[in-house]
């Protein structure tokens, strides 16, 4: 899907030392820049080269000259601009989602579908059942709550102790089950695990008869954005552990991870 680690046809070698040479100042540079000297020696160019080249992103402010020393560098703010251009480009709609979330259903054989964070509830945006598109008339989404779900535990790793602990003040926390977690302290244990793993369980803690995994989707923030789920009810207990999967589950999960991994390259999500 994004197509960044390709080798060009047609290398404009001036121009890769340009790239190489903004990469280099997004990935070390401080706010007192870097000289000339480390640029060259690092990325392995003439100083003159280099020099031309730090000279013509100056004139088009895509680098700046440091305050503390002409022959110091940093990245400009029009480096910036470009920059926060690039997230409204990519939204989660136009990622292509709907026919590899159909495809996922059939490679795992099980309902997939694909949820977002609204107003503090998780939403499913888009369904499919082997492979099937499912259709709703009237589409009028569910609102999983955040710590009762699994897309909506994923949601709650953007926050921090302090906001879980919050969260957990400030809302209606019900028991649905008799599975649900209540408490900040042992959901702040489960979240751990989901940390440790890179996915999260519903053992039948939203419904008695419904139990469901869930993948993370991350953004070029590194946050948790989108979370595709799919059911596994019939093959896991309440009780069971994140280190107690069935060989079946894991090979699953794996797949999932695939594809959200794919997702989230598209929407700058940086491994």
């Amino acid at each position: 899907m994004n197509s960044i680690h390709e080798e060009p046809k047609y290398p404009v070698h001036s121009l890769e030392k340009a790239i190489r040479i903004i990469e280099y100042l997004r990935e070390n540079c401080d706010s007192d820049g870097l000289t000339l000297h480390q640029i060259s020696t690092e990325l392995g160019m003439t100083k003159s080269s280099v020099h031309r080249i730090l000279d013509t992103l100056v004139c088009h402010g895509l680098a700046e000259r440091s305050d503390i020393g002409m022959s110091r560098y940093k990245l400009g703010w029009s480096s910036y601009r470009i920059g926060c251009v690039v997230p409204g480009i990519h939204p989660i709609e136009k990622s292509g989602y709907k026919p590899l979330i159909n495809r996922l259903s059939a490679d795992i054989s099980s309902r997939v579908g694909l949820y977002i964070l609204n107003r503090k509830s998780s939403i499913c945006v888009y369904e499919a059942d082997s492979g099937i598109e499912i259709v709703e008339k009237n589409f009028n989404p569910v609102r999983y709550p955040l710590y009762s779900s699994c897309s909506g535990k994923l949601f709650l790793l953007n926050y921090s102790e302090d906001e879980i602990m919050n969260y957990f003040k400030s809302t209606d926390i019900r028991r649905f089950t008799s599975n649900t977690i209540l408490n900040y302290i042992d959901f702040l244990n489960e979240l751990n695990f989901i940390r440790k793993t890179g996915f999260s369980m519903d053992r039948f803690e939203y419904e008695n008869n419904a139990a469901y995994i869930s993948v993370p989707i991350f953004d070029y923030t590194s946050s948790v954005k989108a979370a595709v789920s799919f059911g596994v009810k019939g093959i896991i207990s309440p009780d069971i552990q994140y280190d107690e999967l069935p060989d079946s589950i894991m090979s699953s999960i794996m797949t999932v991870k695939d594809v959200c991994r794919e997702i989230s390259d598209y929407l700058g999500y940086e491994q």
